[in-house]
């Protein structure tokens, strides 16, 4: 109730000789606005610059990702495993906002959103991860041959579709508590984990496209399992169970 009162003393003073100005800093209600503009840098920080300086950090390592793919994999290689990972990403841009779809159905249940509901909705997500890997593994497995190479290309790229589905759920929980920095973490973790995968998979062990596809599906595992170890607490809380057709109300 002090900071604004002390923020047009504070606009009086200006004109005003340095030692009035001292002096009013050194008073109560400059003190309490010098603490009151602390804590609004350091939330905005907190909410703004580390979440936006780790989502940076994590485009820089989706670029060095590709530079690490094309200087250790053959020109048709390269070719090849792009192609995969565009397809990847067109099977998963739906999932693009699934965190988004959880953060507003926590927020809009309140009280309503306990761990049953969190539990319920990786359920969701899991269930329907594991039906694109039943459903789309033999038939992109068919689609493209048979040998044990493509196989394996097909396995990973899969495998990154199905949990897709679900990684975002956990990061969904957290974007729902308004914990901006953690958000950029789990989220920037997928590309960081990604290139690490591509220079031990590709440039050190040399397995080529299948080796850079398990890459990308290894980066959401991790991202996964950060996501629920940071929300441990909530996610395994007691709590009665919550039907599937209870999530979107």
């Amino acid at each position: 109730g002090l900071a604004i009162p002390g923020a047009f003393a504070y606009g009086r003073l200006r004109g005003q000789s340095g030692h009035d100005r001292k002096r009013w800093a050194n008073s109560s209600q400059g003190r309490l606005m010098t603490s009151a503009n602390a804590r609004a840098r350091s939330e905005f920080a907190a909410i703004y610059l580390l979440p936006a300086f780790l989502i940076n950090v994590g485009n820089a390592a989706a670029y060095l990702f590709q530079l690490v793919l094309g200087r250790s994999m053959s020109a048709a290689d390269f070719g090849t495993f792009n192609a995969a990972f565009a397809l990847v990403l067109v099977a998963t841009a739906p999932t693009g906002v699934a965190h988004l779809i959880v953060a507003h159905l926590a927020i809009s249940r309140g009280e309503m959103a306990d761990p049953a509901f969190y539990r319920a909705c990786l359920k969701f997500g899991a269930g329907a991860g594991l039906a694109v890997f039943i459903i789309g593994f033999p038939l992109a497995g068919l689609a493209t041959g048979g040998s044990g190479y493509h196989w394996a290309t097909v396995l990973a790229a899969v495998a990154t579709v199905a949990f897709a589905f679900l990684q975002p759920i956990p990061a969904g929980i957290i974007q729902s508590r308004g914990d901006h920095l953690m958000f950029a973490v789990v989220q920037g973790s997928i590309t960081v984990c990604r290139l690490a995968g591509g220079v031990v998979l590709v440039t050190l062990l040399g397995f080529g496209v299948p080796g850079a596809m398990s890459a990308v599906a290894f980066s959401l595992v991790f991202a996964l399992l950060l996501g629920l170890w940071l929300e441990r607490g909530m996610l395994f809380a007691p709590g009665a169970p919550l039907p599937l057709l209870e999530l979107g109300r």
